[in-house]
């Protein structure tokens, strides 16, 4: 995406060192990361900077990744909407893999932050070791 997008496109990461010491099945992130450049930074001429961010809250670690886009207000009615042309597959998949790892108690948040858009996991963190499975 960098390669494409070039300057238009900057990122940030931001864990406190908690977060740093926890593990997390693989490509949790990828693709609200990938989310956030295709439907909120690649369709502007000025691009935008996706802001990944991690910290302990309690007993969970919070996740979360921010655009400063186009925001979920761009998007056409019907792509918002469920079987429109942009049904959310990955961001159902991803409910899928939180739901069968980590239950009730694992949250997919997806709103609007004026600019983009703000998506964050929160799950338990002492269930944050390396999943082999998935």
């Amino acid at each position: 995406m960098q390669a494409r997008m070039e300057d238009r496109l900057r990122f940030r990461i931001d864990a406190d060192d908690a977060a740093r010491r926890a593990t997390l099945p693989p490509l949790l992130l990828q693709p609200l990361v990938e989310n956030a450049v295709q439907h909120g930074l690649e369709p502007s001429v000025e691009g935008g900077e996706v802001v990944i961010r991690a910290h302990v809250q309690g007993r969970q670690l919070v996740l979360e990744v921010r655009d400063n886009g186009q925001g979920l207000d761009a998007l056409p009615p019907r792509a918002r909407s469920p079987g429109g042309p942009n049904n959310g597959v990955a961001l159902d998949n991803l409910r899928s893999r939180l739901r069968a790892r980590w239950g009730d108690t694992a949250q997919l948040e997806l709103c609007a932050a004026h600019p983009g858009a703000r998506a964050v996991i929160t799950v338990p963190l002492q269930a944050t070791r390396a999943d082999t499975t998935t």
